[in-house]
Formats: C-alpha cells, structure tokens, sequence
C-alpha cells in the first residue's frame, strides 16, 4: 500500500498508476541517499547500479551495489528492494544516480 502523493496535480488515487519494481525501489533507493546527512555546500552525486538475483517467481533473493553504497543507505533501502516482486525470475539490473 503506496500513499499517493499529495499536491494539487496530483490526480486521484485510482487512476494512479504504480510504479514498476524498478521505479519502486530506485525512488526508494534515492530517498534513502537523501536522508544521509552532509555538511552543507557540499554536493554528494552518487551513481551506483543495483545488480538483483531474482527467484523464478520475481522474489529479490540477493542483492549487490556496485560500486558500494555506505551501509546506513544500504540497510535503508534493503527493505524496499526486497520487498519488491518483479514479473520475472533470473537478475534485473538497476542503475540508480542521485544528487542533493
């Protein structure tokens, strides 16, 4: 259960469409960077790809940053990226950037 974004263009929660696995967890691993704290006048950009290990029924059953993110944003976002279902087994690749 996703809440829907609250802003005046924001369209009505029905008609809203859910992001794919891939989105989900990219947003969620951007958050996850963003809640980082830095020193102010400091520009953090980060790019790292997201290498998943599928089960047959879409299940995340391993999961690898490469390059490494820091561990607080890797335990962070490991609950959204294995909380996730893709609609296929094997691996999905996920390149994911971020900058404050």
């Amino acid at each position: 259960a996703r809440a829907a974004a609250s802003s005046a263009t924001a369209k009505p929660a029905v008609s809203r469409i859910e992001p794919s696995p891939e989105e989900a967890i990219a947003l969620a691993v951007r958050a996850c960077m963003a809640e980082r704290l830095h020193p102010d006048n400091v520009t953090l950009v980060v790019s790292t790809t997201l290498h998943l290990e599928l089960t047959d029924d879409g299940v995340v059953r391993a999961a690898r940053f490469d390059p490494p993110v820091a561990p607080d944003v890797n335990t962070c976002a490991a609950q959204a990226i294995y909380s996730e279902r893709f609609a296929h087994g094997g691996a999905a690749v996920i390149a994911v950037d971020f900058t404050n």
